[in-house]
């Protein structure tokens, strides 16, 4: 006998569960990762890129190294079937135009991330939702980023110290009518 598609040695399909991510509200520092699955979660492990990580809260178990995210069951309950918060991200740095969601691949281009249900077993499914898009760098070098160039060659966000023209209509020269 054969495993169908959801992992089941002679299954019908009937079994599969799925699982989609998302993400959530974004703050200065962190980001929120939400959930919807047909069945409880008791792990998981995804990549976020574009975002330089610094830590994760969750009601699992939860760490972050580099772009990986890692939450499993230690003690306590099991995410509920249905939706919310799989975890909330820091970041200190946003690092492209825009963040997206993953299983992410090992050295070999094998898939290395996965979600489990509460009895341990691999999700069938698992989708992602829309990337999050940050703008692409500003002067600064800051995605997203407000800050512009004066005619001065000055970048910053404060117009209040813009160079302005003098009368001779030289940008930041000091020439003036008397």
């Amino acid at each position: 006998s054969q495993n169908d598609e959801c992992d089941v040695c002679g299954g019908d399909g009937s079994t599969c569960s799925d699982v989609s991510v998302s993400f959530g509200t974004l703050t200065s520092d962190s980001v929120e990762i939400l959930y919807t699955s047909s069945g409880s979660v008791s792990g998981f492990q995804f990549d976020v890129s574009g975002l330089n990580l610094t830590g994760a809260s969750s009601d699992l178990e939860v760490s972050v190294g580099s772009s990986t995210v890692l939450g499993f069951k230690l003690f306590g309950d099991d995410l509920p079937a249905g939706s919310g918060t799989l975890a909330t991200l820091t970041y200190d740095a946003i690092t492209a135009e825009s963040s997206s969601l993953s299983l992410g691949t090992d050295p070999f281009g094998n898939v290395d991330g996965a979600f489990t249900d509460g009895n341990g077993n691999l999700y069938a499914s698992v989708s992602f939702g829309d990337d999050l898009v940050h703008g692409p760098a500003d002067c600064a070098g800051a995605f997203g980023g407000d800050a512009t160039e004066d005619n001065c060659g000055a970048c910053d966000s404060d117009s209040s110290n813009d160079c302005v023209q003098d009368c001779n209509d030289e940008w930041g020269g000091t020439a003036w009518e008397s």
